[in-house]
């Protein structure tokens, strides 16, 4: 009994820490060069790429040369941030484009989750 009632904690504190996450949506873009060492990104007992530990090598020193191209945030409330860098090449608009998408993409996976947690409570 003692293990369910944890289970259903955890899933409390889970579902919790979604809905927390889907409340706000950040979506960055940046044009630049971003330069790591491998060893910094594949461990010595690994062989394989690891996206942890790219992150974690952001924090550390990293050569990066990066300009801000399109930052958006989105509140659940709809209350909406945008910046685009001005004067945008063709190159660049590729890529607001690409953020526009991103944008939807990760609307659709918040959707996605505040569904499934409203189902779960129906």
């Amino acid at each position: 009994m003692a293990n369910l009632e944890q289970a259903f904690k955890n899933l409390k504190a889970n579902i919790a820490k979604k809905v927390d996450d889907a409340v706000s949506l950040d979506v960055v873009t940046f044009t630049g060069n971003f330069n790591i060492k491998v060893g910094d990104v594949i461990g010595s007992d690994q062989n394989k790429f690891n996206l942890e530990n790219v992150l974690n090598s952001m924090k550390a020193d990293v050569n990066a040369d990066l300009k801000l191209v399109a930052y958006s945030t989105i509140k659940l409330d709809g209350d909406q941030v945008n910046i685009v860098k001005e004067n945008l090449d063709s190159e660049q608009m590729e890529l607001v484009k690409f953020h526009r998408e991103m944008i939807e993409a990760s609307q659709n996976s918040r959707k996605a989750i505040v569904d499934m947690i409203k189902g779960l409570v129906d």
